[in-house]
């Protein structure tokens, strides 16, 4: 074989393996589009068999630059500050609480540890509830742990 007909075959098979990874890539991006466009900012967002009275659009994400979406972020942290603030505030010396107090825990996550994406044996051996570790210090109403 002479040395043009090697750089021929060579540089078609460039060709080709290049033209099989851009069919592949292609393929992907269209099949994954909606989650590329949420990640990348570029598409909307979709609530799906939701109620009347169930509103899963209660914060805007629409925005046209960088600029109006730092600017949104900064407001949503600052709402959201504001709201948890109310912890620190301790109106009428409400905190710390007295150990002879009684307490009631909400929720099936402040019961059960859900961390590092499930309930992991390797990530979760030694992990304790906020449940668990509150009933520890704290008389906790029996009413609401089994949720």
């Amino acid at each position: 074989m002479t040395r043009e007909k090697k750089k021929i075959i060579s540089l078609s098979s460039v060709i080709a393996i290049v033209l099989i990874l851009l069919i592949v890539i292609t393929a992907v991006t269209a099949r994954y589009k909606e989650y590329l466009d949420q990640f990348l900012g570029a598409g909307s967002q979709k609530v799906v068999g939701s109620s009347a009275e169930l509103d899963g659009d209660y914060i805007d994400f629409t925005t046209t630059s960088a600029i109006e979406s730092r600017d949104l972020g900064a407001q949503l942290s600052l709402e959201t500050a504001e709201e948890g603030i109310v912890l620190l505030k301790n109106d009428e010396n409400a905190l710390p609480l007295a150990s002879d107090r009684k307490i009631t825990i909400l929720g099936y996550k402040s019961w059960h540890n859900n961390m590092a994406g499930g309930e992991d044996p390797s990530t979760t051996d030694n992990a304790v509830s906020i449940g668990a570790g509150l009933a520890d210090a704290f008389d906790t109403n029996e009413a609401v742990t089994e949720v």
